[in-house]
């Protein structure tokens, strides 16, 4: 997560490129120049004393490093910050990471403080656990977007009993809950629909990744009209955002309401 940027823990964060990036703050705690580290500042042994010796983090946030002044100081260094590798060894961008404001694991903490300082504590809701593979599952069938994770996390989180474990086969549940309270909804928002609109709007959820809709082929599996039909009822489509476009690729917008509509057309 902190080399690459990349971990199914991270729910939101700041995109970096190679032409577009924020401040190397790692600098301060590293200003490697590719011969030696020289540190503008170096953890205290008081709060590298905090943590306890079986703490995994101490050894994932801190690595000892012979620092390259006169007093050849050897100490623990905050590598958390050291940067991500492709911007570094392909770029030469160095002590850059991506910011991420939100991760699981926070919000997880949050949330048990927050139960543990209430008037009554109540310590079985914070002790709530999930499986890695759920949160893995979740992540992947939503494509890491955001608001689709939280709405599927919290409502796994209401289903665990306290002091319980969310397991992975507790997903499609969470998932068919949702879902079901918005059926009513989905059918409503279908019946006001034209009718074309309606068609290309199955048949985008069915393709999934859909591109060329226009061509015969798209056309005739899913039995649309004509191409001019098509290009008629995307418009509409696109402006009421039912659909996104990407680089001639469309997809649902509402990923639940995709789900609903596989299963009932």
């Amino acid at each position: 997560m902190w080399t690459n940027d990349a971990s199914t823990e991270i729910i939101w964060k700041v995109g970096f490129t190679p032409t577009s990036y924020g401040g190397a703050l790692g600098t301060i705690f590293f200003n490697y120049d590719y011969s030696t580290v020289r540190p503008d500042y170096v953890p205290a042994k008081w709060a590298l004393e905090l943590y306890d010796p079986y703490d995994l983090r101490f050894s994932i946030f801190f690595q000892t490093y012979l620092t390259g002044y006169p007093h050849a100081l050897q100490w623990s260094l905050l590598q958390k910050y050291w940067g991500n590798t492709t911007l570094m060894e392909s770029y030469n961008i160095r002590h850059v990471s991506m910011p991420k404001p939100f991760r699981l694991s926070e919000q997880y903490l949050i949330r048990a403080e927050a139960y543990c300082f209430k008037n009554s504590p109540d310590y079985g809701s914070a002790g709530k656990e999930i499986e890695e593979s759920a949160v893995t599952t979740v992540y992947q069938q939503f494509e890491g977007i955001t608001w689709y994770i939280q709405k599927v996390l919290n409502t796994l989180y209401d289903m665990t009993p306290e002091y319980g474990v969310c397991k992975v086969g507790m997903v499609s549940g969470a998932i068919r809950q949702i879902i079901d309270s918005f059926r009513y909804t989905y059918s409503e928002i279908l019946f006001r629909l034209p009718e074309k609109q309606k068609e290309l709007l199955i048949a985008i959820t069915k393709e999934g990744r859909a591109k060329a809709l226009t061509s015969g082929t798209f056309i005739k599996k899913y039995k649309l009209a004509s191409a001019s039909s098509v290009q008629a009822a995307l418009k509409g489509l696109l402006e009421k955002d039912f659909v996104t476009q990407e680089m001639g690729i469309c997809q649902i917008y509402d990923r639940f309401l995709g789900i609903w509509l596989k299963e009932n057309y």
